[in-house]
């Protein structure tokens, strides 16, 4: 049996299909069937919303499943109130439903591009599940208390199906498997360090995209249990810790450190041979105490207690600082953006249907409102629409052979929800494809959002026609607007986060603002910088050029604070004083990339050496990335 399941397998990666996908999209689409048949046999409206809460559920591993569920069931929920909210509030002015529900999503999609992971699929959920509950109330009679409750109910049983049948048949994620990539990264960061200390090369770029890539998945790993978000959390700080080691030693911050370097090579080492080596906070903590750059002896530091076993297992003075690591960007022009385009898109398709009374109206709303909520937090999201409406045109055909070839043979209601079965696994050999994995789940989507069974189905050809050209034309309109209504993607959101980074710079440099502890402010430097090599994509020279701009960035905010400590510096003396002060001034205006900036800098150095040589020789260090690499990332 076993050399017959191998032969099957060989044959079918050979047609082109990823067997352990294949074998995920079946397990989803029977769950999807059976929550359908669940659904209706209890009595639900709209049975095929459970199917549909199925698909947007399924996760490839248990925890993902289990924290996805609880999010859709509170997001459905919470959208589901708002949604009768506004039904109530409106009192059958579709005018006022039109704006209510425009600023409803709006706001909901905000807080989506806001908040991270299962939150901000949550926060979406609400936006879009108020439109469901308020426009099919408008296209079909329904009392809208008892729609609010069908719209609650069908996803919980959708969330029982994809939870049960989705928690036995998935694993859960590895913990082994992330500590030990973490461990081998970190290996690899150290030494990279300890090479560029000793003058050496190391490709850096590089290993931040590992790094990037890690800090991905950490909350896939953080999903399911307190237990795992809590060690997530400590993950994400010893990865922020040697990312912010490994800056300060790549981009020259630090001085030159052959006995630092060594000791890090030593502690590279035991990580790549040995999976737990023992006292390594010990090791880290001998090596910050033996560094000879103050910069990178607070760095180090904060990483000794990064890589302590237990998370509160830091020195008294240094917990401030590590758990700062948690800390997340947070895209408020970005955020902002998406509720803009959100409202307008919204608005307009809702004042094409309260202005004309089409029929269909509603269904191109529902439609627009789905998909410019949740690709909103895409980074590309008009690319991957483009590819998403090929197999919604195909969804919505797709439904017009279920009700005009397939329902007129049912003899009963039963029969017209078994019936969308094999129309719905059609999917399944698609989502699995090479070829056609990208967005084909939208086929299965769109299928069943406009397949409500009905016996005997009895509209008209051309209705029905419309209605599936309304739930398409809403995307196809969304897709337009992520083109033309603050267009994104990975290129132009590093662009905003460099511009959030100099502004940042701005504002420290600034004789108005605290500037605060310089540990935290690497620490949200560090996750912004590998927010933004992992947008960079996969060719080196994009990577290169984010990483240089990082180096400038992280360069300069260490110039920023070394200018400001100049004013309580009694050894230097008072013109060299007034020189720091004009360079912050620059500073505050242009965050370095004018060359008069530098050229203040360059004076204020040139002054030290006469009061401060070891001050001068480490503004010369943190400058010299904003001299190598002027400007900004994009």
């Amino acid at each position: 049996m076993k050399i017959e399941t191998s032969a099957l397998a060989g044959r079918l990666i050979g047609w082109g299909f990823d067997v352990p996908k294949l074998r995920f999209t079946l397990r989803t689409a029977i769950a999807a069937c059976l929550a359908l048949l669940i659904a209706f046999l209890v009595g639900l409206e709209h049975p095929q919303w459970s199917a549909m809460t199925v698909f947007a559920a399924a996760q490839p591993t248990r925890g993902q499943i289990l924290e996805k569920s609880v999010f859709r069931f509170l997001g459905t929920l919470v959208g589901a109130l708002a949604g009768l909210a506004l039904l109530f509030g409106a009192g059958g002015n579709a005018w006022v439903l039109v704006v209510g529900l425009s600023l409803w999503i709006a706001l909901s999609v905000a807080a989506g591009n806001l908040f991270r992971g299962y939150l901000s699929y949550g926060a979406i959920l609400a936006g879009f599940s108020a439109a469901m509950v308020v426009l099919l109330a408008q296209a079909h009679v329904y009392t809208p208390f008892a729609l609010g409750l069908d719209r609650v109910l069908t996803v919980l049983v959708g969330v029982l199906a994809a939870s049960v049948l989705g928690y036995l048949a998935t694993p859960s994620v590895s913990e082994g498997d992330t500590v030990g990539r973490l461990r081998r990264l970190g290996a690899d960061m150290l030494g990279a360090a300890a090479a560029r200390l000793r003058g050496e090369a190391a490709d850096t770029g590089f290993l931040l995209a590992a790094a990037a890539q890690i800090d991905d998945t950490l909350s896939a790993y953080a999903a399911g249990s307190l237990r795992a978000r809590r060690h997530a959390g400590v993950l994400h700080r010893r990865l922020i810790a040697l990312t912010d080691t490994l800056l300060l030693c790549a981009s020259g911050v630090s001085e030159p450190d052959p006995a630092t370097a060594g000791r890090l090579t030593a502690i590279s080492e035991r990580l790549h041979r040995q999976a737990n080596p023992s006292g390594l906070p010990d090791d880290v903590r001998a090596a910050a105490d033996g560094a000879v750059d103050p910069v990178l002896r607070e760095a180090l530091t904060v990483l000794a207690n990064a890589v302590a076993k237990e998370p509160g297992a830091t020195e008294p003075g240094a917990a401030v600082a590590t758990e700062a690591v948690v800390e997340q960007h947070w895209d408020w022009v970005g955020a902002r953006h998406a509720a803009i385009r959100a409202f307008c898109v919204l608005l307009g398709l809702g004042s094409l249907w309260a202005g004309t009374g089409w029929q269909a109206g509603p269904y191109m709303m529902l439609g627009g409102s789905v998909m410019i909520s949740i690709f909103s937090t895409f980074d590309d999201p008009a690319w991957i629409m483009a590819r998403l409406l090929f197999w919604q045109v195909w969804g919505a055909a797709a439904s017009l052979v279920l009700k005009f070839v397939l329902w007129p043979l049912a003899g009963s209601e039963l029969q017209t929800v078994l019936l969308i079965m094999p129309v719905l696994l059609v999917v399944v050999p698609l989502m699995s494809h090479k070829r056609t994995g990208v967005g084909s789940m939208d086929y299965a989507m769109v299928l069943l959002l406009i397949s409500q069974p009905r016996y005997p189905f009895v509209a008209g050809f051309i209705p029905t026609l419309e209605q599936a050209i309304a739930v398409v034309a809403g995307p196809v309109i969304a897709y337009c607007a992520f083109l033309v209504i603050f267009p994104t993607n990975a290129q132009r959101r590093m662009k905003g986060l460099a511009q959030v980074m100099r502004g940042e710079l701005r504002a420290m440099a600034s004789a108005r603002t605290v500037v605060g502890n310089a540990v935290l402010w690497r620490a949200r430097f560090c996750t912004r910088l590998l927010k933004m090599i992992g947008w960079s994509g996969k060719t080196a020279s994009a990577r290169d050029a984010v990483q240089e701009e990082g180096f400038a960035v992280l360069g300069l905010g260490q110039a920023i604070y070394l200018l400001r400590g100049l004013r309580h510096t009694t050894a230097v003396a008072d013109g060299t004083k007034r020189a720091g002060d004009v360079a912050l001034t620059r500073l505050a205006r242009d965050a370095g990339r004018s060359p008069a900036t530098l050229a203040a800098i360059e004076r204020t150095t040139r002054r030290l050496e006469a009061d401060a040589p070891e001050l001068a020789a480490r503004l010369r260090r943190y400058t010299g990335p904003a001299m190598r690499a002027p400007g900004e990332s994009g």
